[in-house]
């Protein structure tokens, strides 16, 4: 399992990574979209901790409690599209995360 540091750019309204090989990387096409949702499903006040402290992004290509599995679309650009039917549809820059598999299972923690 990888874990990632994320922070909210309130400037640009987007998650940034806070980790060295992607440091202050947005992301974009949707993916911030997800861990956006991801932070509402914890709850207002854990939304809310989330946006001010940050947040890890949890990510495995193997199931593990309570985690979403996204569909891997199509590769694009050194990443890839991936698909929830709850979540929505995002690009996520898997080469330099995990490698594109074909299912990534993927959820936030918010650290109290």
């Amino acid at each position: 399992m990888k874990s990632l540091r994320l922070k909210w750019d309130h400037k640009n309204r987007t998650w940034l990574f806070c980790d060295d090989n992607l440091k202050d990387e947005p992301l974009y096409y949707g993916f911030g979209n997800i861990i956006t949702k991801l932070t509402r499903k914890e709850g207002a006040v854990i939304a809310r901790r989330a946006l001010h402290k940050g947040c890890h992004l949890l990510m495995d290509t193997s199931y593990f409690p309570d985690s979403y599995l996204l569909y891997k679309n199509k590769e694009d650009i050194g990443g890839a599209w991936y698909e929830n039917k709850q979540l929505g549809k995002a690009w996520i820059p898997c080469v330099n995360l995990m490698g594109c598999e074909d299912n990534l299972y993927i959820n936030i923690e918010v650290r109290i």
